[in-house]
């Protein structure tokens, strides 16, 4: 019987040795388990912010680009005024004098600003609400359309912003006029 005790005790202090060598392979998976979560982590933060750098990226170059079409869009209506005020120049050189096509710019920066800008007196302007970025907004369309008339109807004449001014001026001064009287009366 002591023996077999002895066995018993034998076995028991291998599987407590099996058991302990169990325990820290366990201890040292679970360790490892929770680096490799960590790392986990770590990985999909950088993917995160690797995708929104992408993303900010693809917009800055979509910006780079559009800025980049508009500048080209700028430099040919520039050299296209810079041609035809030097066409103007040359028709006048050769008529022997400085006669000048009504509304034709006398300068370079003058041509260059009308080409850029349109001439609002013929009704054309040189940037439109999609060069702008707002061409899908239809309420604005109807808005830049009326805002296009009164600049039109206000760089046509000047005599129409007298006439308003003048009206404006004339109603102010029968009111006054009109304050002064029932004070004085």
């Amino acid at each position: 019987m002591a023996a077999a005790r002895a066995a018993v005790a034998q076995e028991l202090a291998r599987a407590e040795a099996a058991l302990t060598s169990e325990k820290e392979k366990l201890g040292r998976l679970k360790r490892e388990a929770i680096e490799l979560a960590t790392a986990h982590d770590a990985a999909v933060e950088e993917l995160s912010q690797e995708r929104k750098r992408r993303v900010e990226l693809s917009a800055e170059l979509e910006e780079a680009r559009t800025a980049r079409d508009q500048a080209a869009q700028q430099a040919a209506k520039l050299q296209q005024s810079q041609e035809q005020y030097l066409e103007v120049q040359k028709g006048a050189g050769a008529s022997g004098g400085l006669k000048f096509a009504a509304g034709a710019p006398a300068t370079v920066p003058e041509a260059a600003a009308q080409a850029i800008f349109g001439d609002l007196e013929m009704g054309r302007s040189g940037v439109t609400l999609g060069e702008l970025g707002l061409g899908d907004l239809q309420g604005l369309h109807c808005l830049d359309r009326a805002l296009q008339g009164i600049a039109v109807l206000m760089a046509w004449r000047s005599d129409m912003r007298l006439a308003v001014f003048g009206l404006w001026l004339l109603c102010h001064l029968i009111y006054m006029l009109n304050m002064v009287y029932s004070r004085v009366f």
